[in-house]
């Protein structure tokens, strides 16, 4: 496309109009101009990621490709080579190689399996043992002592010349008895008066849930499991379920909140009314995620939530306490309604809602700084 370039004594002949008309063409040419450069940057980038991403798939293609033309082919873990896959821990046999550590690590490798285990066992029993350790590890297990004796008519046979006994040897033997679930059915016999209208139930265990066969122990177990241990609801039930008792998750769930609003709030309350008692308390809060968060109406996947810790210790005149909040936010508002009646030390990083609720609590709050910062 040819274009006419006009010199500045032809364009002061131009008319007003006229000067308008190239004024709104040039501008015209310039959007246009600025929408291509636009969509080339935008192609490009398209292209560079696309690039990136074949880059990264030959990559990969390359490193399977070497691995399978130089990976290891050997069963003797000696020949291992750094950043291949090993099925060891600090330099110690896991259970699947044992034998071939063993064979890589005996004098004669021509021995069985079964010799370089048995090898192996000797070894490890001719090893001093460091004293006490079994009686640590058995310190807090309930113990049932079991008498071993040979009755006198044996050892009058053994030893027809008389016997006397010489002491006790000790050993130690663990047995594992599986998990039982025991339903007891109640029957709570009613009495009424022969001559009023009166009338009572016989004494009975007290239920942790009103209309509900939830027992403490029960309750303690399936606490353990899913807070302790961190299993699924589902999965709990599951093995309920394999000692032939049906528990469904929505009932666990419901029991676990109605467990909640029963009896673990009013000993929140207890304690968040001791640890605002407290001389000093420290606090902190760190990001967690919680799934359910994203879902809420402004929330994006990116949102953070919360864990507010308080805590205080019996140095500051109180039990020592922890405390967890959970929130989907980390606006200074879960500070301040926490404290809202403090008046003490605050134990906190450089992190402003601390420093802004001390500033608003007329000289009732004092912010110490956080010594590991």
């Amino acid at each position: 496309m040819d274009f006419k370039t006009f010199s500045k004594g032809e364009l002061n002949t131009f008319s007003k109009e006229m000067i308008i008309t190239l004024y709104l063409q040039m501008s015209s040419s310039f959007q246009l101009i600025s929408e291509q450069n636009q969509k080339i940057m935008e192609q490009n980038e398209q292209q560079t990621k696309q690039f990136m991403t074949e880059i990264a798939n030959l990559r990969e293609q390359i490193a399977i490709l070497t691995n399978y033309r130089y990976g290891r082919k050997t069963e003797k873990t000696s020949d291992i080579l750094e950043g291949q896959m090993v099925l060891e821990l600090d330099g110690k046999p896991l259970l699947l190689n044992e034998v071939e550590w063993l064979a890589d690590h005996s004098e004669d490798p021509e021995k069985t399996d079964e010799e370089l285990l048995k090898e192996a066992k000797e070894n490890a029993e001719r090893r001093k043992r460091k004293k006490g350790v079994r009686a640590e590890d058995l310190k807090n297990a309930k113990v049932e002592v079991e008498e071993y004796r040979i009755s006198e008519e044996k050892l009058n046979e053994i030893f027809p010349e008389g016997y006397k006994e010489l002491g006790i040897k000790t050993s130690y033997r663990v047995e594992y008895e599986p998990a039982k679930l025991v339903v007891y059915e109640e029957h709570i016999h009613k009495y009424k008066s022969a001559k009023k209208n009166k009338y009572v139930y016989a004494d009975r265990p007290k239920h942790l849930l009103s209309h509900s066969y939830l027992s403490p122990s029960l309750a303690s177990k399936i606490w353990n499991d899913k807070y302790v241990n961190a299993i699924p609801i589902e999965r709990i039930c599951r093995g309920i379920g394999w000692l032939d008792v049906v528990m469904r998750p929505p009932t666990m769930s419901r029991w676990m909140s109605n467990l909640t609003d029963k009896y673990l709030m009013p000993l929140y309350g207890v304690m968040k009314k001791d640890i605002l008692k407290a001389r000093l308390i420290h606090a902190d809060e760190t990001p967690f995620i919680c799934e359910e968060d994203h879902k809420k109406e402004g929330r994006t996947k990116n949102s953070k939530s919360y864990m507010w810790v308080y805590h205080t210790a019996d140095q500051y005149g109180s039990p020592p306490i922890f405390i967890y909040e959970y929130r989907d936010n980390r606006r200074k508002e879960n500070v301040e309604i926490f404290l809202k009646k403090y008046k003490g030390i605050l134990m906190a990083d450089g992190y402003e809602p601390y420093h802004t609720v001390a500033r608003l609590s007329n000289g009732d709050i004092v912010v110490a700084g956080c010594w590991a910062h």
